[in-house]
Protein backbone atom coordinates (compact mmCIF):
# COMPACT_ATOMS: atom_id res chain seq x y z
CA UNK A 1 0.00 0.00 0.00
CA UNK A 2 3.21 2.59 0.86
CA UNK A 3 4.39 2.00 -2.41
CA UNK A 4 1.29 2.59 -4.14
CA UNK A 5 1.04 5.83 -2.52
CA UNK A 6 4.16 6.46 -3.54
CA UNK A 7 3.95 5.86 -7.10
CA UNK A 8 0.45 7.90 -7.58
CA UNK A 9 2.44 10.92 -5.72
CA UNK A 10 5.36 10.50 -8.31
CA UNK A 11 2.71 10.57 -10.85
CA UNK A 12 0.76 13.22 -10.16
CA UNK A 13 4.11 15.62 -9.19
CA UNK A 14 4.99 14.68 -12.66
CA UNK A 15 1.75 15.18 -14.78
CA UNK A 16 1.33 19.08 -12.37
CA UNK A 17 4.71 20.13 -13.25
CA UNK A 18 4.09 19.19 -16.91
CA UNK A 19 0.55 21.20 -17.23
CA UNK A 20 1.83 24.39 -15.40
CA UNK A 21 4.30 25.25 -17.61
CA UNK A 22 3.62 27.38 -21.04
CA UNK A 23 6.63 27.44 -23.45
CA UNK A 24 9.14 25.12 -24.97
CA UNK A 25 11.66 25.86 -21.65
CA UNK A 26 9.81 22.68 -20.72
CA UNK A 27 10.08 19.24 -21.77
CA UNK A 28 8.65 15.94 -21.19
CA UNK A 29 10.40 12.55 -21.79
CA UNK A 30 9.46 8.71 -22.42
CA UNK A 31 12.81 7.14 -22.05
CA UNK A 32 14.41 3.62 -21.81
CA UNK A 33 17.89 2.14 -20.99
CA UNK A 34 19.61 -1.51 -20.69
CA UNK A 35 23.40 -2.30 -19.29
CA UNK A 36 24.37 -3.91 -16.27
CA UNK A 37 22.52 -3.23 -13.56
CA UNK A 38 23.16 -5.60 -10.25
CA UNK A 39 23.00 -5.73 -6.76
CA UNK A 40 26.36 -5.06 -5.63
CA UNK A 41 28.40 -7.05 -2.89
CA UNK A 42 30.65 -9.35 -1.82
CA UNK A 43 29.76 -12.86 -0.71
CA UNK A 44 32.43 -14.69 1.94
CA UNK A 45 32.34 -17.97 -0.48
CA UNK A 46 31.00 -18.56 -3.89
CA UNK A 47 31.64 -16.06 -6.78
CA UNK A 48 29.41 -13.28 -7.25
CA UNK A 49 27.82 -12.40 -10.86
CA UNK A 50 25.66 -9.33 -12.10
CA UNK A 51 23.69 -9.57 -14.98
CA UNK A 52 22.05 -7.13 -17.76
CA UNK A 53 19.26 -5.25 -16.52
CA UNK A 54 16.90 -2.58 -17.64
CA UNK A 55 15.23 1.06 -16.67
CA UNK A 56 12.25 2.24 -18.26
CA UNK A 57 10.58 5.77 -16.77
CA UNK A 58 9.05 9.50 -17.43
CA UNK A 59 10.44 12.30 -16.93
CA UNK A 60 10.27 16.42 -17.28
CA UNK A 61 13.13 19.05 -17.55
CA UNK A 62 12.36 22.65 -16.51
CA UNK A 63 15.27 24.97 -18.89
CA UNK A 64 15.58 28.06 -16.42
CA UNK A 65 18.21 29.57 -18.87
CA UNK A 66 19.72 28.60 -22.70
CA UNK A 67 21.96 26.36 -21.06
CA UNK A 68 21.16 24.86 -17.89
CA UNK A 69 17.65 22.95 -16.95
CA UNK A 70 16.01 21.08 -13.63
CA UNK A 71 15.02 17.50 -13.76
CA UNK A 72 12.57 15.25 -12.01
CA UNK A 73 10.26 11.65 -13.35
CA UNK A 74 9.87 8.27 -12.72
CA UNK A 75 11.81 5.39 -13.23
CA UNK A 76 11.24 1.41 -12.52
CA UNK A 77 15.00 -0.03 -12.55
CA UNK A 78 15.40 -3.96 -12.54
CA UNK A 79 18.37 -5.06 -10.36
CA UNK A 80 19.78 -8.40 -10.44
CA UNK A 81 22.95 -10.59 -8.92
CA UNK A 82 23.92 -14.24 -9.15
CA UNK A 83 25.70 -16.08 -6.65
CA UNK A 84 27.06 -19.71 -7.15
CA UNK A 85 29.15 -21.65 -4.67
CA UNK A 86 30.52 -25.62 -5.55
CA UNK A 87 30.32 -26.60 -2.17
CA UNK A 88 29.11 -25.33 1.21
CA UNK A 89 29.62 -26.67 4.74
CA UNK A 90 27.48 -25.09 7.40
CA UNK A 91 27.43 -25.91 11.39
CA UNK A 92 25.00 -24.35 14.21
CA UNK A 93 23.21 -25.28 17.38
CA UNK A 94 19.52 -26.27 17.05
CA UNK A 95 16.42 -27.27 19.63
CA UNK A 96 16.44 -30.72 21.00
CA UNK A 97 14.70 -33.24 18.08
CA UNK A 98 11.98 -34.69 19.58
CA UNK A 99 12.36 -38.24 21.01
CA UNK A 100 16.27 -37.56 21.48
CA UNK A 101 17.83 -35.66 23.98
CA UNK A 102 21.49 -33.29 24.80
CA UNK A 103 22.13 -30.33 22.78
CA UNK A 104 22.86 -30.86 19.27
CA UNK A 105 24.45 -29.49 16.34
CA UNK A 106 22.86 -28.96 12.96
CA UNK A 107 25.74 -29.90 9.94
CA UNK A 108 25.03 -29.12 6.22
CA UNK A 109 26.55 -29.75 3.31
CA UNK A 110 25.49 -28.19 0.38
CA UNK A 111 26.74 -29.03 -2.99
CA UNK A 112 26.17 -27.12 -6.49
CA UNK A 113 24.23 -24.14 -4.31
CA UNK A 114 23.21 -21.06 -6.83
CA UNK A 115 21.09 -17.79 -5.87
CA UNK A 116 19.64 -15.53 -7.55
CA UNK A 117 18.37 -12.03 -6.68
CA UNK A 118 15.81 -9.83 -8.80
CA UNK A 119 14.86 -6.71 -7.41
CA UNK A 120 12.73 -3.84 -8.60
CA UNK A 121 13.16 -0.26 -7.52
CA UNK A 122 11.00 2.65 -7.58
CA UNK A 123 13.51 5.75 -8.43
CA UNK A 124 12.82 9.77 -7.61
CA UNK A 125 15.44 11.57 -9.97
CA UNK A 126 16.55 15.60 -9.11
CA UNK A 127 19.41 16.47 -11.64
CA UNK A 128 20.47 19.59 -12.76
CA UNK A 129 20.96 19.42 -16.53
CA UNK A 130 23.57 21.18 -18.49
CA UNK A 131 23.39 21.76 -22.79
CA UNK A 132 25.66 22.73 -25.11
CA UNK A 133 24.80 23.66 -28.88
CA UNK A 134 26.39 22.04 -31.98
CA UNK A 135 25.25 23.36 -34.88
CA UNK A 136 21.17 22.75 -34.35
CA UNK A 137 21.76 19.75 -31.82
CA UNK A 138 22.92 19.51 -28.21
CA UNK A 139 25.75 17.84 -26.03
CA UNK A 140 24.00 16.93 -22.67
CA UNK A 141 25.51 16.10 -19.07
CA UNK A 142 23.27 15.46 -15.88
CA UNK A 143 23.78 14.82 -12.53
CA UNK A 144 22.12 14.55 -9.19
CA UNK A 145 20.80 12.34 -6.55
CA UNK A 146 18.23 9.38 -7.04
CA UNK A 147 16.03 7.74 -4.16
CA UNK A 148 14.87 4.27 -4.58
CA UNK A 149 12.04 2.76 -3.00
CA UNK A 150 12.29 -0.70 -3.61
CA UNK A 151 9.23 -1.63 -5.14
CA UNK A 152 9.88 -5.68 -4.89
CA UNK A 153 12.37 -8.15 -4.07
CA UNK A 154 12.77 -11.74 -5.02
CA UNK A 155 15.50 -14.58 -4.50
CA UNK A 156 15.34 -18.24 -6.41
CA UNK A 157 17.85 -20.90 -5.27
CA UNK A 158 19.12 -24.15 -6.96
CA UNK A 159 21.04 -26.79 -4.66
CA UNK A 160 21.87 -29.78 -6.72
CA UNK A 161 22.17 -31.68 -3.21
CA UNK A 162 22.04 -31.25 0.43
CA UNK A 163 22.74 -33.63 3.25
CA UNK A 164 22.17 -32.87 6.63
CA UNK A 165 22.98 -34.92 10.18
CA UNK A 166 22.65 -33.92 13.51
CA UNK A 167 25.64 -34.31 16.26
CA UNK A 168 25.38 -34.69 19.86
CA UNK A 169 27.03 -31.65 21.56
CA UNK A 170 27.52 -34.26 24.64
CA UNK A 171 28.29 -37.31 23.17
CA UNK A 172 29.75 -36.53 19.70
CA UNK A 173 27.22 -38.68 18.48
CA UNK A 174 26.27 -38.57 14.85
CA UNK A 175 22.45 -39.22 13.75
CA UNK A 176 22.37 -39.30 10.17
CA UNK A 177 20.15 -41.06 7.65
CA UNK A 178 17.07 -40.45 10.30
CA UNK A 179 14.52 -38.59 7.71
CA UNK A 180 11.78 -38.64 10.30
CA UNK A 181 14.24 -35.98 12.82
CA UNK A 182 15.32 -34.24 9.30
CA UNK A 183 19.04 -36.04 9.11
CA UNK A 184 18.90 -36.83 5.31
CA UNK A 185 20.12 -36.62 1.79
CA UNK A 186 17.85 -34.10 -0.15
CA UNK A 187 18.36 -33.14 -3.83
CA UNK A 188 17.32 -31.17 -6.68
CA UNK A 189 15.70 -28.88 -3.98
CA UNK A 190 14.26 -25.00 -5.69
CA UNK A 191 13.16 -22.66 -2.57
CA UNK A 192 12.48 -19.10 -3.19
CA UNK A 193 11.25 -15.89 -1.47
CA UNK A 194 11.07 -12.23 -0.97
CA UNK A 195 13.79 -10.15 0.27
CA UNK A 196 13.58 -7.28 2.52
CA UNK A 197 15.63 -4.27 1.76
CA UNK A 198 16.08 -0.53 2.60
CA UNK A 199 15.42 2.33 0.85
CA UNK A 200 18.20 3.22 -1.30
CA UNK A 201 20.31 6.77 -2.49
CA UNK A 202 22.06 6.97 -5.68
CA UNK A 203 24.40 9.25 -7.10
CA UNK A 204 23.11 9.37 -11.17
CA UNK A 205 25.24 11.11 -13.64
CA UNK A 206 23.70 10.95 -17.57
CA UNK A 207 25.71 12.48 -20.73
CA UNK A 208 24.78 12.78 -24.35
CA UNK A 209 23.73 13.91 -27.21
CA UNK A 210 20.33 15.74 -28.09
CA UNK A 211 19.18 15.41 -31.93
CA UNK A 212 16.52 17.72 -32.78
CA UNK A 213 13.83 16.16 -34.99
CA UNK A 214 11.43 18.93 -34.96
CA UNK A 215 10.41 21.98 -33.02
CA UNK A 216 8.97 20.44 -30.41
CA UNK A 217 10.49 16.77 -30.60
CA UNK A 218 13.69 15.75 -29.97
CA UNK A 219 15.88 12.33 -29.16
CA UNK A 220 18.54 12.07 -26.52
CA UNK A 221 21.16 8.76 -26.98
CA UNK A 222 23.92 8.61 -24.36
CA UNK A 223 25.20 6.52 -21.42
CA UNK A 224 23.83 6.41 -17.69
CA UNK A 225 25.58 5.73 -14.53
CA UNK A 226 23.36 4.90 -10.97
CA UNK A 227 26.00 4.75 -7.81
CA UNK A 228 24.31 3.66 -4.52
CA UNK A 229 25.88 5.42 -1.62
CA UNK A 230 24.04 3.04 1.13
CA UNK A 231 23.84 -0.32 2.29
CA UNK A 232 20.16 -1.52 1.32
CA UNK A 233 19.90 -4.96 3.69
CA UNK A 234 17.96 -4.98 6.19
CA UNK A 235 18.72 -7.58 8.11
CA UNK A 236 21.50 -10.83 8.37
CA UNK A 237 20.90 -12.63 11.47
CA UNK A 238 18.81 -15.82 9.73
CA UNK A 239 20.36 -19.02 9.42
CA UNK A 240 20.00 -20.10 5.91
CA UNK A 241 18.95 -23.57 6.47
CA UNK A 242 16.54 -22.95 9.30
CA UNK A 243 16.00 -26.10 11.61
CA UNK A 244 12.14 -26.56 13.41
CA UNK A 245 12.23 -29.34 16.24
CA UNK A 246 8.04 -29.36 16.12
CA UNK A 247 8.47 -30.35 12.02
CA UNK A 248 12.40 -31.71 11.69
CA UNK A 249 11.27 -32.14 7.95
CA UNK A 250 9.57 -28.69 6.74
CA UNK A 251 13.23 -27.16 6.61
CA UNK A 252 13.47 -22.94 6.01
CA UNK A 253 15.48 -21.73 3.42
CA UNK A 254 16.53 -18.56 3.66
CA UNK A 255 18.65 -16.05 0.94
CA UNK A 256 22.10 -15.91 1.27
CA UNK A 257 21.59 -11.89 1.22
CA UNK A 258 20.00 -12.82 4.63
CA UNK A 259 21.46 -15.07 6.24
CA UNK A 260 24.82 -15.88 8.62
CA UNK A 261 27.73 -18.29 8.93
CA UNK A 262 29.44 -18.36 12.53
CA UNK A 263 28.03 -14.83 13.34
CA UNK A 264 28.99 -13.56 9.88
CA UNK A 265 26.99 -11.88 7.27
CA UNK A 266 27.28 -13.91 4.20
CA UNK A 267 27.45 -11.10 2.39
CA UNK A 268 28.71 -7.44 3.06
CA UNK A 269 26.88 -4.44 2.38
CA UNK A 270 24.60 -4.23 -0.44
CA UNK A 271 24.02 -1.55 -2.92
CA UNK A 272 22.54 -0.87 -6.06
CA UNK A 273 24.86 0.05 -8.99
CA UNK A 274 24.19 0.12 -12.71
CA UNK A 275 25.97 1.49 -15.90
CA UNK A 276 24.91 1.40 -19.49
CA UNK A 277 23.16 3.04 -22.87
CA UNK A 278 19.77 5.13 -22.50
CA UNK A 279 17.29 6.47 -25.40
CA UNK A 280 14.54 9.84 -24.52
CA UNK A 281 12.09 10.94 -26.66
CA UNK A 282 11.78 14.63 -25.54
CA UNK A 283 8.43 16.72 -26.42
CA UNK A 284 8.45 20.49 -25.85
CA UNK A 285 5.08 21.29 -23.47
CA UNK A 286 3.07 24.01 -22.83
CA UNK A 287 1.36 27.17 -25.32
CA UNK A 288 4.45 27.14 -27.64
CA UNK A 289 3.55 23.38 -29.01
CA UNK A 290 0.32 24.34 -29.90
CA UNK A 291 1.10 27.21 -31.47
CA UNK A 292 2.60 24.78 -34.16
CA UNK A 293 -0.94 23.47 -35.12
CA UNK A 294 -2.36 27.05 -36.65
CA UNK A 295 -2.92 27.09 -39.81
CA UNK A 296 -1.08 29.27 -42.13
CA UNK A 297 -2.68 32.90 -42.66
CA UNK A 298 -4.16 33.42 -46.12
CA UNK A 299 -1.33 34.74 -48.71
CA UNK A 300 -1.58 37.99 -49.39
CA UNK A 301 -3.31 39.12 -52.56
CA UNK A 302 -0.69 39.87 -55.34
CA UNK A 303 -2.74 43.47 -55.28
CA UNK A 304 -1.38 44.20 -52.19
CA UNK A 305 2.07 44.41 -52.57
CA UNK A 306 1.57 46.54 -55.90
CA UNK A 307 2.93 49.90 -55.28
CA UNK A 308 4.42 52.68 -56.75
CA UNK A 309 8.45 51.91 -57.09
CA UNK A 310 9.37 55.94 -56.38
CA UNK A 311 6.87 55.60 -53.21
CA UNK A 312 8.85 52.25 -51.90
CA UNK A 313 12.52 53.51 -52.62
CA UNK A 314 11.63 56.28 -50.45
CA UNK A 315 10.25 54.49 -47.70
CA UNK A 316 13.25 52.37 -47.64
CA UNK A 317 15.37 55.13 -47.17
CA UNK A 318 13.97 57.14 -44.70
CA UNK A 319 13.66 53.45 -42.66
CA UNK A 320 17.51 52.99 -43.22
CA UNK A 321 17.46 56.47 -42.14
CA UNK A 322 16.40 55.91 -38.80
CA UNK A 323 17.58 52.34 -38.22
CA UNK A 324 21.23 54.19 -38.71
CA UNK A 325 20.07 57.23 -36.06
CA UNK A 326 18.83 55.07 -33.56
CA UNK A 327 22.03 52.87 -33.71
CA UNK A 328 24.51 55.74 -33.54
CA UNK A 329 23.03 57.33 -30.38
CA UNK A 330 21.90 53.55 -28.27
CA UNK A 331 24.84 51.70 -29.23
CA UNK A 332 28.90 52.94 -29.48
CA UNK A 333 31.56 50.97 -31.50
CA UNK A 334 33.13 49.47 -28.35
CA UNK A 335 29.54 48.02 -27.42
CA UNK A 336 29.45 46.79 -31.07
CA UNK A 337 32.80 45.08 -30.91
CA UNK A 338 32.10 43.31 -27.47
CA UNK A 339 28.84 41.81 -28.62
CA UNK A 340 30.27 40.35 -31.97
CA UNK A 341 33.63 39.09 -29.45
CA UNK A 342 30.98 37.12 -27.84
CA UNK A 343 30.24 34.71 -30.48
CA UNK A 344 32.42 31.80 -31.71
CA UNK A 345 32.96 31.63 -35.43
CA UNK A 346 30.40 28.45 -35.77
CA UNK A 347 27.84 30.59 -33.46
CA UNK A 348 27.86 33.50 -36.34
CA UNK A 349 27.90 31.78 -39.40
CA UNK A 350 25.11 29.54 -37.91
CA UNK A 351 23.10 33.13 -37.52
CA UNK A 352 24.02 34.52 -40.52
CA UNK A 353 23.28 30.98 -42.85
CA UNK A 354 20.11 31.84 -44.98
CA UNK A 355 17.18 30.71 -44.64
CA UNK A 356 15.87 29.04 -47.38
CA UNK A 357 12.80 27.09 -48.68
CA UNK A 358 10.04 29.83 -49.58
CA UNK A 359 7.50 29.08 -52.49
CA UNK A 360 6.60 31.99 -54.61
CA UNK A 361 5.39 34.90 -53.24
CA UNK A 362 5.21 32.86 -49.38
CA UNK A 363 6.03 34.71 -46.49
CA UNK A 364 5.21 32.59 -43.64
CA UNK A 365 7.69 30.15 -42.27
CA UNK A 366 7.63 26.41 -42.41
CA UNK A 367 7.80 23.93 -40.11
CA UNK A 368 10.94 22.94 -41.31
CA UNK A 369 12.59 26.44 -41.49
CA UNK A 370 11.35 27.07 -38.15
CA UNK A 371 13.28 23.59 -36.65
CA UNK A 372 16.12 25.57 -38.71
CA UNK A 373 15.33 28.40 -36.00
CA UNK A 374 15.66 26.56 -33.03
CA UNK A 375 19.71 26.60 -32.70
CA UNK A 376 19.95 30.64 -33.83
CA UNK A 377 17.46 31.29 -31.11
CA UNK A 378 19.81 29.61 -28.33
CA UNK A 379 22.51 31.71 -29.76
CA UNK A 380 20.64 34.57 -29.15
CA UNK A 381 19.48 33.85 -26.00
CA UNK A 382 22.70 32.92 -24.88
CA UNK A 383 23.83 36.47 -25.88
CA UNK A 384 21.22 39.07 -24.68
CA UNK A 385 22.92 42.11 -25.80
CA UNK A 386 23.25 41.04 -29.11
CA UNK A 387 21.35 42.97 -31.85
CA UNK A 388 20.68 42.05 -35.32
CA UNK A 389 19.05 42.86 -38.66
CA UNK A 390 16.86 40.49 -40.32
CA UNK A 391 17.31 41.00 -44.32
CA UNK A 392 14.13 39.83 -46.54
CA UNK A 393 15.40 38.83 -49.98
CA UNK A 394 12.26 38.01 -52.79
CA UNK A 395 12.47 36.70 -56.98
CA UNK A 396 8.98 35.73 -56.84
CA UNK A 397 8.33 39.00 -59.45
CA UNK A 398 9.12 40.46 -62.45
CA UNK A 399 8.13 43.49 -60.62
CA UNK A 400 10.29 45.52 -58.26
CA UNK A 401 8.15 47.03 -55.46
CA UNK A 402 5.92 43.45 -55.29
CA UNK A 403 9.41 41.76 -54.59
CA UNK A 404 10.63 44.67 -51.85
CA UNK A 405 7.27 43.83 -50.11
CA UNK A 406 7.58 40.30 -49.92
CA UNK A 407 10.72 40.51 -48.40
CA UNK A 408 9.77 42.73 -46.20
CA UNK A 409 6.82 40.57 -45.60
CA UNK A 410 9.25 37.37 -44.99
CA UNK A 411 11.93 39.87 -42.32
CA UNK A 412 8.57 40.60 -40.61
CA UNK A 413 7.08 37.20 -39.67
CA UNK A 414 10.73 35.89 -38.78
CA UNK A 415 10.68 38.70 -36.29
CA UNK A 416 7.46 37.69 -35.29
CA UNK A 417 8.66 34.16 -34.45
CA UNK A 418 11.89 35.31 -32.86
CA UNK A 419 9.67 37.85 -29.99
CA UNK A 420 7.06 34.51 -29.71
CA UNK A 421 10.15 32.33 -28.73
CA UNK A 422 11.65 34.95 -26.19
CA UNK A 423 13.56 37.64 -28.12
CA UNK A 424 13.10 41.21 -27.10
CA UNK A 425 12.02 43.53 -29.74
CA UNK A 426 14.15 46.30 -29.47
CA UNK A 427 16.79 43.74 -30.47
CA UNK A 428 15.92 43.15 -33.56
CA UNK A 429 15.62 45.35 -36.85
CA UNK A 430 14.02 44.51 -39.77
CA UNK A 431 14.54 45.25 -43.75
CA UNK A 432 13.94 44.68 -47.37
CA UNK A 433 16.31 43.72 -50.02
CA UNK A 434 13.96 43.20 -52.35
CA UNK A 435 15.36 41.63 -55.33
CA UNK A 436 18.83 43.77 -55.39
CA UNK A 437 21.20 40.72 -53.95
CA UNK A 438 20.87 37.73 -55.99
CA UNK A 439 22.26 35.20 -54.18
CA UNK A 440 22.13 33.04 -57.99
CA UNK A 441 22.37 34.31 -60.86
CA UNK A 442 19.02 32.61 -62.20
CA UNK A 443 16.36 34.78 -60.75
CA UNK A 444 14.39 31.39 -60.64
CA UNK A 445 16.58 30.05 -58.30
CA UNK A 446 14.78 29.22 -55.13
CA UNK A 447 18.14 30.14 -53.06
CA UNK A 448 17.03 34.03 -54.26
CA UNK A 449 13.87 33.83 -51.71
CA UNK A 450 15.46 33.81 -48.81
CA UNK A 451 15.40 35.46 -45.21
CA UNK A 452 18.81 36.29 -43.93
CA UNK A 453 20.24 37.23 -40.16
CA UNK A 454 22.86 39.85 -39.90
CA UNK A 455 24.72 40.69 -36.61
CA UNK A 456 24.89 44.27 -36.57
Amino acid sequence: MKTKIIILIGLLTVVNLAQAQQSYNNEFNLNAGVGISALQYKPIMGEKNSGVGEVIGIGYTHFFSPKWGISTGLDLEFYNAKTTIDNMYLKYKIPTPQGLVDNFYLQATYTGYEEKQNVTFLQLPVMLQMRIPIERNFFYIAGGLKVGFPFSGTYESTIQSLTTTGKSDYTGQLYENMPNHGFDTHTNIQPSGNLDLDIAYLLALETGMKWTLSEKCSLYTGIYLNYGLNDINKQTNQELLAYNSNSPRAYQYNSLLHSQSEGNGFVDKIYPFSVGIKIKLGIGLGSASASISKTKEAKPSKSKYVVEKKSIDETANKKEIQVEKKETSNKTAVAKANEIQALTPMQRNTLERPIEGYNLQDIDLNDKQKMFLVYRITILKSNPALKITIEGHAFDSEDFAENNEIGKGRADKVKEYLIDKGIAAERITTLSKGDTVPADSDKNNSANRRVQIIVD
